[in-house]
């Protein structure tokens, strides 16, 4: 952004940390941010009760406003102490495919990972503030214009079958192996190294012709189902170019969890299979 139409809006947000979230939902727009670390014990501003580090939302039928404590209307998510040590926390409010969501992130991944790092002041923190990205689902009740979610380890259930007979980028996956990184800003690559394993679930699958991969570094990549050492549907080669090869079984079919499995170090760009 270079310049700016209108005026400027003061906002007037109760206990303002960071971390602005805005949508429009029906007519009304809903503004959410992370409180701060100067919430009183038992506050409870404009009938709502908060603590700090938690997401709150403001309604307007502007969204420009007006934003004062009067539209404080709810919050959103809890802080994350449930699940890590607790902290700010940055989020957004998403409507996809007719359900709403919470993506926010916690510290919970890396104190399981026992990750340290050095601090500003020379001291260690236990975690190195490094956080990972959560999804839970919301729930918007359209009587009361509520819209809430909480704090899990549980993430969110698959909504529909994943089609495996279009292009696939090699970052979508459900799950991964340990040594999986992925690189790049937009058109990204995964990388690899032997025994590595990627997961795509719920996969759709009728048959298949043959299997297209596009990736580098002279190695082999497995597509198994069911697990990394399950029935083999094919191959793919990592040598640079696109390469199809025939599938090892044909006539698969189902409901299937689909495994690509790194024969070596290697990267992998995008795959499909061909009916």
């Amino acid at each position: 952004m270079i310049s700016i139409k209108g005026a400027t809006t003061t906002m007037e947000t109760p206990y303002l940390f960071e971390d602005s979230s805005l949508i429009k939902i029906g007519d009304t727009w809903y503004y959410s941010y992370c409180t701060n670390w100067n919430v009183p014990w038992n506050n409870t501003t404009n009938g709502v009760s908060f603590g700090s580090g938690e997401i709150n939302y403001m309604t307007s039928n502007n969204p420009l406003g007006p934003w004062t404590a009067s539209n404080l209307k709810g919050k959103v998510l809890p802080g994350t102490g449930k699940v890590d040590k607790g902290g700010n926390n940055h989020h957004s409010i998403i409507y996809f495919k007719d359900k709403y969501y919470v993506a926010y992130h916690t510290r919970a991944q890396a104190l399981s990972m026992g990750i340290s790092a050095k601090t500003n002041n020379g001291g260690t923190s236990a975690d190195g503030n490094y956080r990972s990205t959560h999804l839970d689902p919301a729930t918007f009740n359209p009587s009361t214009g509520q819209i809430t979610s909480d704090v899990t380890m549980k993430g969110v259930s698959q909504i529909e079958a994943f089609n495996p007979y279009e292009k696939v980028q090699a970052e979508t996956m459900s799950n991964q192996s340990k040594g999986v990184s992925v690189t790049g800003l937009g058109d990204t690559i995964v990388k690899a190294k032997k025994g590595d394993w990627l997961k795509v679930s719920g996969a759709s699958l009728d048959g298949v012709k043959s299997i297209t991969v596009k990736g580098s570094g002279n190695a082999v990549v497995k597509f198994c189902v069911g697990s990394p050492k399950g029935d083999v549907i094919g191959y793919g080669e990592l040598n640079g170019d696109e390469c199809t090869l025939a599938p090892a079984m044909s006539d698969i079919s189902g409901s299937k969890d689909i495994y690509i499995v790194f024969s070596g170090d290697g990267e992998l760009d995008y795959w499909s299979f061909e009916k």
